[in-house]
């Protein structure tokens, strides 16, 4: 599917807490909200502006970053949370697919059937990953 993700700052940033209207919450989460309700279907370019530069007005050097699970134009997608969501067009994410469970039999017990299927895991093993289809 199609992901979008919006984060409060780069990576060696830290994402800053802020008080506004005696309301606590997310310096970049307050951007992002007056952002939206100031702007009529902006593009992706656009919106990202609004909020950096709400930011830098405030006093918040944080740059807020937007990743997405694949590629699109900036300048010419809007935003939106119903409308206009891309079909998978990555030729591996969200492809792979690592175990395959099979339906649980409905026996009326509280057996823990993905633990029953999973793999046992190796003792020195720190992480797990698969990818979901």
């Amino acid at each position: 599917g199609d992901v979008v993700l919006f984060s409060g700052c780069k990576d060696a940033q830290t994402s800053a807490d802020a008080y506004r209207r005696n309301e606590a919450g997310g310096a970049m989460t307050q951007s992002f909200i007056d952002a939206f309700r100031k702007l009529q279907c902006p593009s992706f370019h656009d919106f990202m502006k609004a909020i950096r530069d709400d930011l830098r007005r405030r006093g918040f050097t944080q740059r807020p970053q937007l990743s997405s699970s694949q590629p699109f134009n900036a300048q010419e997608r809007v935003v939106s949370f119903v409308h206009g969501i891309e079909p998978n067009q990555h030729s591996m994410i969200g492809r792979i697919k690592t175990f395959h469970f099979p339906p649980a039999q409905n026996s009326g017990s509280s057996r823990d059937v993905i633990a029953e299927a999973s793999p046992p895991l190796a003792a020195s093993s720190g992480m797990v990953s698969a990818q979901l289809v």
